[in-house]
């Protein structure tokens, strides 16, 4: 009976991602803000981290697959200072429900792109809007075997700018093979897969930013630091955005410059795909936390040429205090600044055990 429940719900997982196939990568697509960090932690290691398996609940939006037993009773709450006044936030809870089987997970992020002054067309001021988008996201994932777990979000999008509003649905499905002997963990997930319901002003129906990830997770034995590498795009390899509009370098002789060498286009386009995180966990308890990024999609796509920055690259830092986890991280996103990230998530039954609950 338990094998049945199993096999049934990873049909129900396979049954959700039909449309998978069916979607393609595309530059114009809309909720675009489903794909921001949902936590401090994965601001500071490049973005994205779909491949790591320990107690961290945030994870869980972008892959439902890391959910287990030991998060039951986790709460995390983060908030993200972007520019001009917009701002993200984000609050995860897990919960274990034996009867089941399974760790469910339900989750909120929220990005507030602040206040527009509204004018006319003569540039008269009529007063302010506000935009914002909103993701609401119920999930759950079971552990199949030591090893092995699955998983599926289902997601309800919402956004609205000034008088006009879309609403949409989407999906997740990941799986995650972990090892404790080897120090290691493989996730990989299709996000995203889903429809637009309703559209801002009754246009054509827009895509959603459908993507195939897959991660790896690996602690080392005799250093105290666990490094990931998280494969983007899947379903894409050409991921190269030529802009139309750039102006064409040239040389001091005002001859235009020639393009790079084929391999060279072939490792940029590589790299667009790969996100590379590094963790040092320093302390007997492993309290405190060093964190280091660096997404090569993001420094190619939002550096400004020919000047030379540190777009692309993150940091940040952890460490526990009694019941509590504070986290920051800090991801330079153009060379006009960055974004930086806070997050503080406790674990609701560690308060039980102190005050003696059964």
């Amino acid at each position: 009976m338990r094998y049945l429940r199993n096999y049934t719900f990873l049909l129900l997982l396979l049954c959700s991602g039909l449309q998978v196939a069916a979607q393609k990568n595309t530059a114009h697509t809309v909720f675009n803000f489903i794909n921001h960090p949902s936590s401090a932690r994965m601001t500071a290691m490049g973005g994205t981290l779909v491949g790591m398996h320990d107690k961290d609940v945030t994870i869980a939006w972008f892959n439902p697959a890391v959910l287990h037993e030991n998060m039951s009773g986790q709460i995390s709450f983060n908030y993200d200072i972007l520019f001009s006044g917009i701002g993200s936030g984000y609050v995860g809870f897990a919960q274990q429900i034996k009867k089941t089987g399974m760790t469910f997970h339900g989750a909120v992020q929220m990005m507030n792109y602040g206040t527009f002054q509204e004018t006319d067309q003569f540039s008269n001021t009529l007063g302010s809007f506000k935009g914002q988008d909103l993701g609401f996201a119920i999930g759950a994932a079971r552990t199949l075997n030591e090893h092995w777990s699955i998983g599926l979000n289902f997601k309800y999008l919402h956004s609205a700018l000034e008088q006009y509003s879309s609403s949409g649905l989407s999906s997740d499905v990941g799986a995650m093979y972990h090892s404790k002997a080897r120090r290691f963990s493989i996730g990989i997930v299709a996000r995203n897969a889903g429809t637009q319901l309703s559209t801002y002003t009754g246009e054509s129906k827009g895509k959603l930013p459908f993507e195939l990830q897959a991660g790896l997770v690996k602690r080392l034995k005799h250093l105290p630091l666990q490094y990931s590498l998280t494969y983007r795009n899947l379903e894409s390899w050409n991921i190269t955005y030529k802009d139309p509009n750039a102006v064409k370098q040239t040389d001091f002789l005002g001859q235009p410059l020639k393009e790079s060498p084929k391999f060279v286009q072939i490792l940029d386009n590589f790299g667009r795909h790969l996100t590379l995180g590094a963790e040092f966990l320093l302390g007997k308890k492993e309290n405190f936390s060093i964190r280091l990024g660096y997404s090569h999609l993001l420094k190619r796509e939002m550096n400004v040429s020919p000047y030379r920055s540190l777009t692309g690259f993150s940091y940040g830092f952890g460490f526990k205090v009694k019941q509590f986890k504070l986290d920051l991280g800090r991801s330079t996103t153009h060379m006009a600044g960055a974004m930086t990230h806070f997050t503080l998530c406790t674990q609701m039954n560690e308060f039980r055990k102190r005050a003696g609950a059964p």
